[in-house]
């Protein structure tokens, strides 16, 4: 059995909620974040059966934390890998909603998080080059 097949069995053992059909943080919380699905769905972990249920949830929240905008690659790219068709006019519309503030706002950056400066103790990012990527993702969802 290779490798990620074994860790990908662990991951599902330690870390997967049967009742809610997701996956959780820590052992000792079952805190579950939309990071965290994400990456259970891009790494292999997720059943593609179970896959669209967690992007389903994570698209209506479903308590779940939410997820930066720097870290959006993961969600969209998880929600891309389930089911790219499907999820494209969800993905466009989390773009503007997320994104269209700040645009209105009239500055010439992206910002680490919605709040901006005020996040983190108003240490909040207002140049954030991770927080670009909605470029990559109108170039390959918009053709």
């Amino acid at each position: 059995m290779a490798i990620a097949e074994k860790l990908n069995q662990s991951i599902n053992k330690v870390f997967f909620d049967k009742e809610r059909g997701l996956y959780f943080d820590q052992a000792d919380t079952k805190r579950f974040s939309k990071l965290s699905n994400s990456l259970a769905i891009l790494c292999g972990a997720a059943d593609p059966d179970v896959s669209h249920n967690i992007c389903d949830k994570m698209l209506n929240g479903d308590g779940l934390t939410e997820i930066t905008l720097s870290m959006n690659t993961f969600f969209f790219d998880a929600l891309i890998k389930c089911d790219k068709e499907a999820y494209k006019a969800d993905i466009l519309r989390i773009i503007e909603e997320k994104y269209r503030p700040m645009v209105d706002y009239g500055v010439g950056t992206v910002w680490e998080t919605e709040l901006g400066e005020a996040d983190f103790g108003n240490a909040g990012s207002l140049c954030h080059g991770w927080s670009a990527t909605p470029i990559y993702y109108y170039a390959i969802l918009k053709k």
